[in-house]
């Protein structure tokens, strides 16, 4: 038992001890949608977070018993969005879409997502940023995608 322990720690060290090598096929047009995609999802959920933290310091103003009808309104606006825009869908159906039907979003989703989560987020209310945040990105690369020619 000690001996193979010996023998795999040497083989390690070893393999440690060698200069990295350099595979020419690591940055390829795909490794590079897959870095493009992350910064443009990087941006996209940093300005989500910028516009949803002066929201919440607006809504932060309302104190005492001003706080249930200020999250009543904005229950109401949520709900209006998301009637007048259209569905924002569900977070599981998203999931699917990506998973199962080869990444393909419809966009027609995201401004009533985007809009609805900002008014339940910033108000208090039990909806997260996630769910925009995944519909906006997976759509993005989706487009882009579409744009570069690259097949999943």
């Amino acid at each position: 038992m000690k001996i193979n322990r010996r023998r795999r720690l040497i083989k390690t060290f070893d393999l440690l001890d060698q200069p990295i090598r350099f595979n020419p096929f690591v940055f390829s047009r795909t490794f590079f949608m897959w870095a493009l995609t992350g910064l443009v999802g990087g941006i996209i959920a940093g300005l989500y977070w910028i516009v949803l933290e002066h929201f919440t310091e607006f809504l932060a103003q309302f104190q005492g018993w001003m706080v249930i009808p200020t999250m009543a309104i904005c229950g109401l606006l949520a709900g209006l969005v998301i009637h007048l825009i259209g569905d924002p869908g569900e977070i599981h159906l998203i999931v699917n879409n990506i998973r199962f039907n080869k990444g393909k979003l419809e966009p027609k989703n995201n401004p009533s997502m985007i809009l609805s989560s900002l008014f339940c987020v910033a108000s208090g209310g039990s909806l997260g940023p996630e769910a925009p945040l995944v519909q906006v990105t997976g759509f993005y690369r989706n487009l882009s995608g579409k744009n570069f020619q690259i097949e999943r």
